[in-house]
């Protein structure tokens, strides 16, 4: 290897290896602090509780349900590509069928983090949030409706429920 290429290896891996990331940081911690910090969700107390980016499992009837996990949640389990015509994927349909899952709820999220499920599916669950927090449908609606987020620029994407936030409000309507 001649000098020339050595000069020209070192002039990239400073460029692109440390002043362009380094770059992007500052631009990402100006202009997307939110993200770029991790979408902390803090409860009432003050407590980091989770992301709005990654979803958790809540399996308690006082809660909305997130979309199935094909990990369960695990950041260290391996994910799943079961086709169509699995049996294993065809027998987890039936069990949250039986389980009184409808639509999108039948199917895991396709990164198994999906904190977000559609409006349709959270009002799927409002009764029996209602009766168990022993609180008016209406209520549980309004919660809905106030963390219901848009699809970006109302042009990518559908509108959603984010469940964590979601969660959190249910819990603070009655304090």
């Amino acid at each position: 290897m001649g000098i020339k290429t050595l000069r020209v290896y070192l002039v990239c891996f400073f460029l692109l290896g440390v002043v362009y990331p380094f770059f992007l940081s500052l631009v990402a911690k100006v202009f997307f602090v939110s993200s770029f910090e991790g979408s902390w969700v803090k409860n009432q107390k003050g407590e980091v509780v989770g992301s709005r980016l990654v979803g958790q499992n809540f399996s308690q009837d006082q809660y909305f349900w997130p979309r199935p996990s094909a990990n369960h949640y695990q950041g260290t389990a391996k994910a799943t590509q079961l086709g169509p015509l699995s049996p294993i994927l065809k027998e987890q349909i039936e069990k949250r069928k039986a389980a009184g899952f409808k639509e999108e709820m039948l199917f895991a999220s396709a990164s198994g983090y999906d904190p977000h499920i559609s409006p349709s599916s959270a009002k799927m669950q409002v009764k029996r949030i209602s009766q168990v927090r022993k609180i008016s449908e209406e209520e549980v609606f309004k919660v809905i409706d106030q963390n219901t987020e848009p699809a970006w620029l109302d042009l990518y994407g559908n509108f959603r429920v984010n469940v964590l936030t979601a969660n959190l409000a249910l819990d603070a309507l009655k304090k």
